[in-house]
């Protein structure tokens, strides 16, 4: 899971807290200073990506 926490539709502090309560936690990336959208964002997002999806993936 990806949150920014600039996000000015879903409130960032409030799926914090969301995960925190869930018994199993998904892995959750926080991203200073992104917006909803992740405008300016979108290369830190596809290597947040890259780099979680890296553990989901058998060896090469």
């Amino acid at each position: 899971m990806i949150q920014g926490d600039a996000d000015e539709i879903v409130d960032a502090q409030a799926v914090y807290d969301w995960v925190e309560a869930l018994p199993r936690k998904p892995q959750l990336v926080r991203m200073v200073d992104t917006s909803h959208f992740f405008h300016r964002k979108l290369i830190d997002l596809r290597g947040a990506i890259q780099h979680e999806v890296k553990a989901w993936l058998p060896p090469a």
